[in-house]
């Protein structure tokens, strides 16, 4: 069983922080840090284990920030081009520059160029993705401004900070109301990033279109219709992962974009089976189409999942694209199993299963989910 992220915050990790620590700032307290932390871990949650690492960091380190932060710049590790990963090499890196990254954030507020500085240096250790959100809030033309210094960094995990770190609604992460309220402000960013050399920079890219996708789908279509004149086959991958939820959801001019039009069939079955299953058993969906026309499909499939108080929710499924020849038709088989998953809870009772093509129901059935 995979081991838990919590556990990148144990008592090892803390004993090998305080160490670097105090091999950089010999009046480093490393017995007192250890014992401020290493014996309250085991209760607390992975985000708890961030903050009272960094909380002990500001107990046990200078109180003039300069210089705390000086300390903990000169004990990270050497950049690695892992990223996330972290490093073996000696040093602060991976997972335990979260705290170190939000410790810069709560008391850095101040001194933004110096903090802005540290963000740099740490994300090419992991990340600063989160730690750089309060200077997008609290001083939002001066972060904006750095990150425009940024844009041509030879490090892309710098590149992507300037996109991550601006997502409207990064999952962990505080929303930015004010990119929400206000896309277009990041446009001329994530535009200069649309060609990066680095797919890590642009699947950031993408999925920061895609957060703004959910509050305007609008712009988002419009935005891939403009960036997908003369593109090449990358920027196009590009633009189909952002607008994946677009997609889903058969919002007619983002699939106009990717030339996906009104199906145009003569013929359509569409069939699910068995009829009747238990928990931890699966459905085999089957649809044979016939096409009328040349023409590119998009399926997918949506259940309409029972919920506790007797309405249902449907879920939206990718399954397959396809390109058809005027005349040709063509089969698939697709296995969805029915199990217990922590994101979702299943009650019994009928379950619908839509078929959908360019966005649209073309056809339903059934299935009974029994106790």
């Amino acid at each position: 069983m995979p081991e838990a992220f919590k556990e990148h915050f144990n008592a090892d990790a803390v004993l090998q922080l305080a160490e670097q620590l105090q091999q950089v700032w010999h009046d480093f307290d490393q017995q007192g840090f250890i014992a401020r932390v290493a014996p309250n871990l085991a209760p607390l949650e992975l985000k708890q284990r961030s903050d009272l690492i960094r909380q002990s960091l500001h107990e046990f380190l200078p109180a003039d920030f300069e210089q705390a932060v000086a300390i903990l710049c000169s004990a990270l590790a050497p950049k690695s081009p892992q990223g996330w990963q972290g490093s073996d090499a000696p040093g602060i890196s991976g997972w335990m520059i979260m705290p170190v990254a939000d410790y810069v954030a709560e008391h850095g507020q101040q001194q933004v160029e110096l903090s802005l500085s540290a963000l740099k240096q740490m994300t090419s250790r992991f990340s600063s993705e989160f730690a750089i959100r309060p200077f997008l809030q609290q001083h939002p033309q001066q972060t904006l401004s750095t990150l425009q210094q940024w844009l041509h960094d030879d490090d892309e995990h710098v590149r992507r900070l300037i996109s991550e770190g601006t997502r409207p609604r990064l999952p962990w992460g505080v929303r930015l109301t004010q990119f929400i309220d206000e896309p277009s402000t990041m446009i001329p960013l994530l535009e200069a990033l649309r060609d990066d050399p680095s797919d890590y920079v642009r699947r950031s890219v993408a999925n920061h279109l895609n957060d703004i996708a959910k509050d305007h789908p609008e712009l988002v279509a419009e935005l891939s219709r403009c960036w997908s004149q003369g593109a090449n086959e990358q920027r196009m991958r590009l633009l189909r992962h952002a607008c994946r939820t677009l997609i889903k959801q058969g919002h007619q001019a983002t699939l106009a974009v990717f030339g996906y039009g009104e199906p145009q069939l003569e013929g359509l079955a569409f069939t699910v089976t068995p009829a009747r299953i238990r928990l931890g058993d699966s459905i085999c969906l089957e649809l044979t189409v016939s096409a009328a026309v040349e023409q590119s499909l998009v399926i997918d499939y949506a259940i309409h999942h029972q919920r506790a108080n007797g309405t249902t929710r449907a879920k939206v499924f990718k399954w397959r694209q396809a390109q058809l020849s005027g005349g040709e038709e063509a089969s698939w088989q697709k296995q969805h199993a029915i199990k217990p998953i922590t994101t979702r809870n299943y009650y019994p009772g009928r379950h619908q299963v839509d078929v959908l093509i360019n966005g649209q129901v073309m056809a339903s059935a059934q299935f009974e989910l029994q106790q």
